[in-house]
């Protein structure tokens, strides 16, 4: 059957290996997502690389079925849950970056490793009164 859709986009996947059955049913992700259009060619105006990030850690969530259900066991869900916002963050979370491009180009590296337009330094000397976030 058809997964219900509220808002936004739902997804079941499931898979059968032997008779073991595992799935997921529904994943949820919460963030903003930052998309840069870039053109390696300055002449004229066409975009030839497409880069995306996220501006800070997202929010994940996800339920399992079948005999992942197991999984959510409290302590080895909030593990699973972890592990891949900490491997979404390594790959995707501001400074880090996909950069998907359009035309072969050597010049990809232009868009990988940017060169600075600026360098600002800020020396703290003291501080009293910080308000935790």
């Amino acid at each position: 059957g058809i997964p219900p859709r509220l808002n936004g986009i739902k997804i079941e996947i499931k898979m059968k290996y032997n008779s073991l059955k595992i799935g997921i049913k529904s994943f949820y992700l919460h963030d903003q997502l930052c998309f840069i259009l870039k053109s390696l060619i300055s002449k004229i105006l066409f975009i030839s690389a497409l880069e995306l990030c996220f501006l800070r850690k997202s929010i994940i969530h996800f339920d399992l079925i079948d005999t992942t259900n197991l999984i959510e066991i409290p302590g080895l869900y909030n593990l699973l849950i972890l592990s891949f916002e900490c491997l979404l963050q390594t790959f995707l979370v501001i400074p880090n970056r996909l950069i998907i491009a359009f035309i072969n180009s050597k010049d990809i590296n232009q868009l990988k490793f940017p060169k600075p337009n600026s360098i600002l330094r800020i020396d703290i000397i003291e501080g009293n009164k910080f308000i935790k976030i």
